[in-house]
């Protein structure tokens, strides 16, 4: 009687553990829920020079870039979404998706990507702090798997700036140019700078010297070493050619991303400039000529002119009887500035090399005569590829006697 007691009681059991419903789901792949114990997707964000996959610092508001790899289980793969702080990432805020031509969030993954991708993602980030992004692709059977990064957003913005201004370099003729230049800020330090000439790196490293006029760059762009790595503050000299170009420093920090500022030269022959005194030729011998090459006055017939005074007209008294005009002599070519012609704001003292005395020359008017001699007047002359420019600083009148002057400031 006992034994049948306990194989009832045994029965009993088995027959209330076969009726006892589960209350345990499987537990599935890619850390999702559901599918009936199919095998999830996978995922994981994977290394690289242009992409980050592990936690890191970048500017506010610059773009980063993640590669995705997305693999399928038993179901294919049909959308991925991008959370930032736990909510969906607004579109906009989605640079680019590789393979995709306007990116939305989620993104419906079609194609031969159903079945595994791997994907460049380029996301614009936040604007401080850190937050996490993840990174979360669900399959057909609605089992998800998802790859994070933390990423924080830098304090110091990235900047880059000329410690002498933002103003053009002018007067200067071709050779080594001092650039002071201040840099700092950014995300994971300062990686390099760059400099271009005219949009295109500079090849010849002969031109670019780092800091020091005996410390040649080694590559274009130039790594920063780690003393200036969290900030720059120094000068880099750049050979100048001849002519007008522009010249871009770009640095870029641990993200990659990059700044740059800009400045314009216009390197020539510098000039020199000398004072000349032209006398009434009309007054004692030997006057009436000027030496534009030394400023030396000589008389008007002289060989050593470039240009001569007109002299007196002898039908007027000697108060009023200076023509005050001048000509060019000895086969010198007189022009007058033809100013729609030159640069806007063109002024005497603007010009600080040889070739824009040419220019200044070549867009002239020609004048067998000068209009009467004022003043602020300025004049162009050539004589045997040798160029001049003049500028009148002083008109001086005598009424007794044939004294009178000009007095030139000239650039050659």
């Amino acid at each position: 009687m006992k034994s049948l007691s306990i194989l009832k009681f045994l029965c009993l059991i088995g027959l209330a553990v076969f009726l006892m419903p589960s209350c345990l789901e499987d537990e599935t792949g890619g850390g999702g829920t559901g599918g009936g114990g199919a095998t999830g997707p996978s995922t994981s964000l994977l290394a690289d020079t242009d992409v980050l996959s592990e936690d890191a610092t970048v500017d506010a508001g610059a773009a980063f870039s993640v590669r995705l790899q997305a693999l399928a289980g038993e179901g294919d793969l049909t959308s991925l979404t991008i959370y930032e702080d736990g909510f969906q990432i607004d579109p906009s805020r989605i640079v680019s998706i590789e393979t995709v031509d306007v990116p939305n969030n989620p993104q419906v993954v079609t194609g031969d990507a159903v079945g595994g991708f791997t994907w460049t993602i380029t996301l614009t980030a936040h604007a401080e702090g850190t937050l996490g992004y993840e990174f979360e692709v669900t399959d057909a059977n609605a089992i998800t798997s998802s790859a994070s990064i933390n990423i924080t957003v830098a304090s110091e913005p990235l900047t880059i700036s000329f410690d002498n201004g933002d103003g053009a370099v002018t007067g200067v003729g071709p050779g080594l140019f001092a650039f002071p230049i201040t840099a700092g800020g950014g995300a994971n330090g300062l990686a390099s700078i760059a400099v271009y000439e005219d949009g295109t790196l500079i090849s010849d490293l002969s031109r670019l010297r780092y800091k020091d006029t005996a410390v040649q760059f080694d590559s274009n762009p130039q790594p920063f070493p780690a003393e200036d790595q969290a900030g720059f503050m120094g000068t880099i000299y750049v050979s100048l050619i001849n002519g007008a170009h522009t010249l871009t420093f770009e640095v870029t920090d641990g993200s990659g991303t990059t700044v740059s500022a800009d400045k314009t030269y216009n390197a020539g022959t510098p000039v020199s400039e000398i004072i000349g005194v032209l006398l009434n030729a009309g007054g004692p011998s030997g006057t009436g000529g000027l030496d534009l090459d030394t400023g030396d006055g000589t008389g008007s017939m002289d060989a050593a002119a470039e240009i001569r005074d007109q002299g007196i007209d002898s039908n007027q008294t000697p108060d009023v009887n200076w023509i005050q005009r001048i000509a060019a002599t000895n086969n010198a070519t007189l022009r007058v500035p033809d100013f729609s012609a030159l640069p806007e704001g063109f002024s005497y003292g603007g010009v600080t090399t040889a070739e824009e005395i040419t220019s200044v020359f070549d867009t002239g008017i020609t004048v067998a005569e000068s209009d009467m001699v004022q003043v602020g007047d300025i004049f162009a002359v050539e004589r045997d590829g040798n160029y001049y420019l003049l500028l009148t600083t002083d008109v001086q009148v005598k009424a007794t006697d044939n004294t009178d002057f000009y007095e030139f400031s000239i650039k050659q």
